[in-house]
């Protein structure tokens, strides 16, 4: 799995963020400088499912070589991240001020690690006084030693120069962090990105909220989780999503209402020169470019997250929570929730405006497996100790990521074995992969350059078929020797 962060460095900006899909905070200041970027990866332990791994990033700061200057800091203030979501995207956290020149180290810290796992190593755990059995789902708050990382490695000493933006892809490898007793020792490595020339930064991860204030090509976006307003600009490339279906056909722009809730994804741009550089006069600035704006309104109140089980006979199915539209009540992010799932509720499929291909069905209970990513409507929600009870009256297919190893090829498709303890436990060792036009390549040119045994991640809708599972790839990951 991978996970990243993004700084942006230049003249004196940067920009941190992770790559990945889930919410969190994001702080972002017009101040002149040189674009930096970071992300990060990661790879869970043998026999245990990782359904959600949260963890405090309590700073972040580039230490000067020069003797007597002092580490420059690039975020402003803790962000909690959730990582489990971060395996193909990056997410944008903070632009700051680098001067420009060498810095010979890259320090994070970090607080307050959370997991939720599965247990399927045939051992019990016991962490933080909790223990684990075999088969169970459990959330734990394992220990976290050491609470400071310092990457002096490859690319380090690291120069800044005005006017030469990089980006910084900070790689968390979660199998090396999570130790065989399950508490977390942070372990990372770095490496240096060219930024593209056409000035765009890459996608971001999605962060969810309200619309605030609308401007010229311009949109204010309060944080669901964090409160924080995130200003936003859309462009000729700017996608819209979902707002034909409620009513605004033009599906652009002019869709935008004050009271929305929407979901962003963005990158980041060069004001000045639209070419990734920063202007040597230190006059440049990021901007948060948005290239998918998706209306939520029907699920202002949603919970998402990650099927763990499904009891067709009941109406019911259980999921570990990975995020909230809204905080609620009796349900946090984590908890393993037990849904329930009323009559004729509805069932809907976010397909990006995609078309789907023929024979691919998510209409009933039937349709339901584990592994999906699904956001669930609540008409109800009550707080148990075994974790929330949700009713609910609509549910929506959500990207899902997975990571795995590549066990056959038919391009333009190919199998994913190796698969996550989730799927093997419920008795699926293969998901069938199917690329088509849409689908996106990163570290990797096409389904030509994928060969038996590679390790990929692949974002997607996964699709429970009479053929068996399979996932229609949005985003296609090459890991990389070391990831």
């Amino acid at each position: 799995m991978r996970k990243g962060w993004h700084y942006l460095a230049g003249l004196s900006l940067c920009i941190l963020a992770f790559t990945g899909c889930g919410s969190h905070s994001s702080n972002t200041a017009t101040q002149s400088g040189i674009p930096v970027s970071v992300t990060m990866k990661d790879t869970p332990p043998s026999g245990v499912a990782i359904l959600s791994f949260e963890i405090e990033v309590t700073g972040a700061s580039l230490q000067p070589s020069a003797t007597g200057q002092s580490a420059v800091s690039l975020i402003p203030r803790p962000d909690d991240i959730e990582l489990e979501n971060l395996q193909t995207n990056s997410i944008l956290l903070n632009t700051a001020s680098v001067p420009a020149g060498t810095y010979q180290s890259l320090m994070m810290t970090f607080s307050n690690p959370r997991l939720t796992v599965q247990n399927d190593s045939g051992q019990p755990y016991t962490v933080g006084g909790q223990t684990c059995a075999p088969g169970q789902t459990c959330q734990l708050q394992p220990p976290l030693n050491p609470a400071s990382v310092t990457i002096s490695t490859s690319p380090f000493p690291l120069t800044i120069t005005n006017g030469m933006p990089i980006e910084l892809e900070t790689d968390f490898n979660l199998n090396a962090s999570v130790q065989s007793d399950l508490s977390i020792s942070p372990t990372l490595a770095v490496s240096t990105v060219p930024i593209p020339q056409q000035g765009q930064m890459g996608d971001h991860q999605e962060v969810s909220g309200q619309v605030t204030a609308i401007g010229s090509n311009q949109f204010t976006l309060t944080d669901i989780e964090t409160g924080q307003p995130l200003v936003v600009t859309v462009n000729s490339s700017t996608e819209f999503e979902d707002f034909a279906q409620a009513g605004c056909t033009t599906d652009n722009f002019m869709c935008l209402q004050v009271n929305q809730f929407v979901s962003v994804v963005f990158g980041e741009t060069d004001d000045n020169n639209m070419g990734g550089m920063m202007d040597d006069n230190g006059g440049g600035s990021a901007t948060l470019v948005a290239t998918q704006v998706a209306l939520e309104d029907n699920f202002k109140e949603g919970v998402d997250g990650t099927i763990t089980s499904v009891n067709a006979t009941s109406g019911q199915f259980q999921m570990v929570i990975e995020g909230e539209q809204s905080p609620m009540q009796g349900a946090a992010v984590g908890n393993v929730a037990t849904v329930t799932i009323n009559p004729g509720a509805a069932f809907a499929v976010d397909s990006c405006n995609l078309t789907l291909p023929s024979g691919f069905s998510f209409a009933s209970i039937n349709d339901l497996m584990p592994g999906q990513n699904v956001m669930v409507h609540p008409v109800n929600v009550t707080s148990g100790t075994s974790g929330p009870a949700i009713t609910t009256d609509s549910i929506r297919l959500d990207t899902v990521q997975i990571s795995g190893t590549v066990t056959a090829i038919n391009i333009p498709n190919f199998t994913l074995g190796n698969l996550s303890p989730l799927f093997v436990n419920a008795g699926i060792t293969q998901i069938q992969v199917q690329t088509f036009g849409p689908t996106g390549f990163e570290d990797v040119n096409d389904m030509s350059s994928i060969v038996v045994n590679d390790v990929v991640s692949v974002a997607g809708l996964l699709f429970n078929t009479p053929s068996g599972p399979v996932l229609l790839a949005e985003r296609v990951r090459l890991h990389l020797m070391g990831d």
